[in-house]
């Protein structure tokens, strides 16, 4: 009996083992200075893409980023960018 729990629980921790992890997919993205240091970027975010103005992004709102156009506009870092992951065309 106790051999059939000990195969059994191995199984089980071995299928676990094998899932994908997704840590963070439901955790938003602070609109803030250490997620995105350029103030004219963080506004930027905030007025095109965080859609229920709550500061944050989502990972909807996140996943929904393809295409970024900051032409005169006077943004001097983008670091933050490597969040967009569908992001397909920068324009700066």
């Amino acid at each position: 009996m106790k051999k059939k729990i000990v195969s059994t629980a191995m199984a089980v921790a071995m299928i676990v083992g094998c899932l994908p992890i997704t840590a963070n997919a439901s955790t938003s993205l602070a609109i803030n200075s250490t997620n995105f240091p350029d103030e004219v970027f963080q506004e930027f975010l905030a007025d095109y893409y965080d859609d229920n103005n709550d500061g944050s992004l989502s990972p909807d709102e996140i996943a929904a980023v393809d295409y970024i156009s900051l032409i005169d506009r006077d943004v001097t870092s983008l670091v933050g960018i490597k969040n967009f992951k569908n992001l397909e065309l920068l324009i700066c």
